[in-house]
């Protein structure tokens, strides 16, 4: 085990080295994940169009349970970010 020394370390240097320990132990939560229904009114489509985002890969879905498609938070940014950029040059 590691000893630390406290001779010469600032309050604000100490409180700074416990967040970064604690930070690190603590696990991660969960992506948001969202229905399709609710990922189409967040992207303003239909769920037809949403399904054509996620035949052609432009959206990434992921399978739970083996019925229900959710789509996480990371998937929508990076969407809206792609068909930004396909709309702007012309390849819709």
């Amino acid at each position: 085990m590691q000893q630390i020394i406290l001779n010469g370390l600032d309050v604000n240097e100490l409180k700074t080295i416990i967040s970064d320990v604690v930070k690190e132990s603590l696990p991660k939560p969960p992506p948001q994940l969202y229905t399709r229904t609710e990922t189409a009114k967040r992207l303003c489509i239909s769920l037809p169009t949403l399904d054509n985002y996620i035949r052609n890969g432009w959206l990434v879905a992921t399978r739970v349970n083996n019925r229900s498609v959710r789509i996480s938070e990371q998937a929508i940014q990076d969407a809206m970010k792609t068909v930004k950029t396909l709309r702007n040059k012309k390849q819709l």
